[in-house]
């Protein structure tokens, strides 16, 4: 027997021995951290990539489980959070960017959670950390309402200061004065540990998210130079690296260590969105292609996942994912199908890469990954994303942008700045099916001079309303005669809708 044929065959008997029983699960999200910050992610040239932080307690979760290499999340955090609790994208859930404007759009009670779909089977739940899903003022209540048995944390985009911040607790708030990032691992711990029976826990850490500062000391190893003003980018890696030491401390105080909490436990670190500019560290992270952005550095987040029915760990997936697909695969990990929670006539945008984890040779649940960013009107006040494995297109307004990250990972050329003209039959095939894919979730606005229905309004339109009026058919504005009144309104509509 090959090793394949083995592996293979344990991968069966693990999922077997695993499907009966009911698992806990563990969702780490750090708040604002590109993969150039984690030591898993860095292959150990600095010149190259640059020097990420000491990381091993994340690092660790890595070498247990799986590490994935293009997981989106989105440009901003409110709605990565939104996906993630709905296994929707934010046009369908109307969270398209950072939430906290007085009377603006908060997560929907008609939206039905992946907490209250767990709850429903039995599930204790939890949330730690950071909320920042509600509008000004927020409903202090919140995090109950859609399904978490337990909150303590806050609910703004930045608390104020680490180390002096308000605290809600089960609807209550208090001045918490303990670090922020060692509160976040206080309270989670003691939830695990009072648990009777399977949980689902969410520490949402604040960090690294601003505002920059020195961590205790006893957080970390590297003291950065300076102050969080003249080196924001050292005191940034400082509070990473505090959030790792105190991941490893909840390891430590929950099982006796990872090792121990993967027997029985899923353990899935995550992020929100990329580095934020003030970390950034151009050439590696350009300005304006960062968080923020629809590039890759605003959008590709670290993805960890370790776990009881992992097969082969420390493998290397280069699947495409999205945080939309946390919903039902956390769902698989416990053995429960909340996907049956959603309302079967309500998009739904998940899959679960369950597979991934316990079938070393299976193929990607994906072909195309997707992200937006909008306030307001998803289509003419945002911008959106997608990718296959090799192209990807990036939409603001009406101008696109179609990038090979096989020969360009760092988005440097825009193959159609040129114009479409410029592309080989392959490359327009891809940039018409990433469109498409585009369009299914953000639906153009209707343009009747869009004549050969490409969704652009271009020369090539021009050109076939010249052909119909050359025929006598260009009765554009309907009026049952063809003047010059309808040349006027192609052409004002050509001009409307680039």
């Amino acid at each position: 027997m090959n090793l394949r044929s083995l592996i293979s065959l344990l991968a069966l008997a693990t999922a077997a021995r695993t499907a009966g029983a009911q698992q806990n699960v563990l969702v780490i999200i750090a708040d604002d951290l590109g993969v150039r910050n984690v030591g898993a992610y860095v292959n150990g040239t600095p010149s190259v990539e640059g020097t990420p932080p000491p990381t091993p307690n994340i690092d660790s979760i890595a070498t247990a489980g799986v590490r994935f290499t293009n997981c989106w999340g989105s440009p901003v955090c409110s709605p990565m959070r939104a996906s993630f609790l709905t296994g929707r994208y934010p046009a369908r859930h109307g969270i398209g960017n950072v939430v906290g404007a007085v009377n603006g759009p908060e997560l929907e009670d008609s939206e039905v959670t992946l907490p209250e779909a767990l709850v429903s089977a039995g599930i204790s739940t939890a949330l730690v950390g950071k909320w920042h899903l509600d509008a000004n003022p927020p409903d202090p209540n919140s995090p109950a309402l859609n399904g978490f048995g337990y909150f303590a944390g806050s609910f703004q985009g930045a608390i104020p200061n680490y180390s002096r911040w308000p605290k809600v607790v089960q609807g209550e708030q208090q001045i918490s004065t303990t670090y922020a990032t060692t509160d976040c691992v206080n309270e989670a711990r003691d939830f695990i540990n009072g648990s009777k029976g399977p949980w689902f826990c969410v520490v949402a850490f604040n960090a690294p998210h601003t505002p920059f500062h020195l961590p205790p000391g006893d957080l970390i190893t590297v003291v950065p130079a300076g102050t969080p003003a003249t080196n924001p980018d050292g005191h940034y890696r400082a509070m990473i690296e505090a959030m790792d030491t105190e991941i490893g401390r909840l390891f430590a105080e929950t099982r006796g260590g990872l090792s121990g909490l993967l027997q029985d436990t899923w353990v899935i670190f995550v992020a929100d969105n990329g580095t934020p500019p003030a970390a950034a560290d151009p050439p590696l992270e350009p300005n304006g292609r960062i968080k923020g952005t629809c590039f890759e550095g605003g959008i590709k987040v670290p993805l960890l996942v370790a776990g009881p029915g992992i097969v082969a760990p420390g493998r290397v997936r280069a699947d495409l994912v999205s945080v939309v697909d946390l919903f039902p695969t956390v769902g698989d990990m416990m053995g429960i199908d909340v996907r049956s929670a959603v309302p079967a006539d309500r998009p739904f945008d998940g899959l679960t890469f369950i597979r991934s984890l316990r079938q070393p040779f299976s193929p990607p649940v994906r072909t195309t990954v997707y992200s937006e960013q909008f306030q307001g009107d998803p289509w003419s006040q945002g911008q959106n994303t997608a990718r296959n494995s090799r192209y990807k297109v990036i939409r603001t307004a009406n101008v696109f942008q179609f990038y090979d990250l096989l020969v360009d990972p760092a988005e440097a050329v825009d193959l159609v700045a040129g114009g479409v003209d410029a592309l080989n039959a392959s490359q327009r095939s891809a940039y018409d099916a990433l469109r498409s894919a585009m369009f299914a979730v953000v639906p153009p606005p209707d343009c009747p001079c869009d004549l050969d229905g490409d969704f652009d309004s271009d020369l090539v339109d021009l050109a076939a309303f010249t052909a119909r009026w050359s025929a006598g058919a260009a009765d554009f504005n309907g009026d049952g005669t063809q003047d010059r009144n309808d040349m006027r309104a192609c052409l004002q509509c050509l001009r409307n809708c680039q």
